[in-house]
């Protein structure tokens, strides 16, 4: 019997990219995906687990479906699925805790190519090797493993053929892609062959790739190919250097300094956001203050901001905690302020600039107008038709909206 079926995603664009997937091989089997909890006859949780946040988050949402729809089955899939079944089957909500294989998605998300998703997520890449002292994601991942290059190429053009505007590469450590497979191959490899696949109705977007992956030949690729997004998100974490040694990652603030200033000056308009973490253990006073600074001169044009959670399993959970959740909060309020002033200060920058821009297939909910996303990460409402949605068009920007 075909059933409906609801998911709710949280997390990263590569859960989005697993809940399309998961959507698309149970729509090939017969079933109905929906977009109220209410309709449905199954709800799917894809979960998230970076944080302690993000745990509590799921579970609120797995209680609101339960309350909204008692009929449904609900099924909890992802990554706190991964590294907390038990905990999750107790909840007298859930009537069953699935790992990503056990569910209608293979390792990667293929065929998603229905609804109203405008500028699909592809998953090229999954796992991780790297452990940093922080992370979780290894542990509910696992190791990292890639889809094989002529798989991504026929899904890149199929998705063209289908005639989306866009498709953004995604993957839990992108910048190793094709380390795995035999023969090795690499990110830049991958991006030289899908090049003749893009043209002026078809774009490509990147999503996180470390600093330390960004090489030249990757810089170069990017500044020349003008149908690759100039819209690039570098992990950044800590603007301390003993901090960042403390954390496992494999690069300094010089270096990374250096790769954003590179790319701003070699790629005009391009927009460059970077992840931060607050209040790790043996961040000090003036540890942060440092990072405060570094940020503060730095070319970037907005940041994700995370106060600091232990996570079981990680290295950093042996280490004791030194900052206070108060002052983790006040340390992500200053931080969030940069970013929302870095923001507007990017956007004051392209007023009267004509932008390439991806209308999406639903309206504003707000203003009833058209919305759409530029190359360099530019959300943009417009006048017009609905004969525009799911169209690559180019705009003149002509004010900043600060509601």
């Amino acid at each position: 019997m075909n059933k409906k079926v609801y998911i709710a995603t949280f997390g990263c664009k590569t859960n989005q990219a697993d809940s399309e997937g998961i959507a698309a091989r149970f729509m090939a089997t017969g079933h109905e995906r929906v977009y109220g909890a209410n309709a449905a006859d199954i709800c799917i949780v894809n979960t998230c687990t970076v944080t302690a946040k993000a745990d509590a988050q799921s579970k609120n949402e797995i209680r609101r479906l339960h309350r909204a729809n008692p009929d449904a089955k609900i099924i909890v899939t992802g990554c706190y699925a991964s590294v907390a079944q038990d905990e999750l089957k107790k909840m007298a909500e859930v009537d069953e805790v699935m790992k990503y294989d056990d569910l209608p998605n293979s390792h990667f998300s293929k065929g998603g190519r229905g609804g109203f998703k405008t500028r699909p997520n592809l998953k090229i890449q999954d796992g991780c090797d790297r452990y940093c002292a922080y992370c979780i994601v290894p542990y509910a991942r696992g190791r990292a493993r890639s889809m094989p290059m002529d798989e991504v190429l026929a899904e890149v053009a199929a998705f063209k053929e289908a005639g989306y505007p866009e498709i953004v590469l995604t993957g839990i450590h992108l910048g190793g892609y094709g380390l795995d497979l035999e023969p090795k191959t690499s990110l830049i490899n991958l991006l030289h062959l899908l090049a003749v696949l893009t043209g002026r109705d078809f774009r490509i977007r990147l999503s996180s790739i470390d600093p330390d992956e960004w090489t030249d030949e990757l810089i170069n690729f990017v500044t020349e190919n003008k149908s690759v997004c100039q819209h690039f998100h570098i992990p950044l974490q800590s603007g301390d250097d003993e901090i960042l040694k403390k954390m496992g990652r494999r690069y300094t603030t010089g270096q990374y300094k250096k790769l954003v200033s590179d790319l701003k000056l070699k790629v005009s308009g391009c927009a460059i956001g970077a992840d931060v973490i607050v209040g790790f253990p043996g961040e000090t006073k003036e540890s942060f203050e440092r990072t405060r600074k570094f940020i503060e001169d730095l070319p970037t044009d907005y940041l994700h901001v995370f106060p600091y959670s232990e996570r079981r399993l990680t290295a950093a959970a042996k280490l004791k905690e030194t900052v206070s959740n108060k002052e983790k909060q006040e340390r992500v309020g200053i931080l969030r302020e940069f970013s929302r002033r870095k923001r507007e200060v990017f956007y004051k920058m392209h007023v009267n600039k004509e932008l390439t821009v991806v209308i999406e297939r639903r309206r504003d909910k707000k203003t009833g107008l058209l919305k759409g996303i530029s190359g360099n990460h530019i959300p943009v409402l417009i006048k017009g038709s609905d004969e525009l949605m799911g169209k690559m068009i180019m705009r003149r920007i002509y004010e900043i909206d600060r509601r």
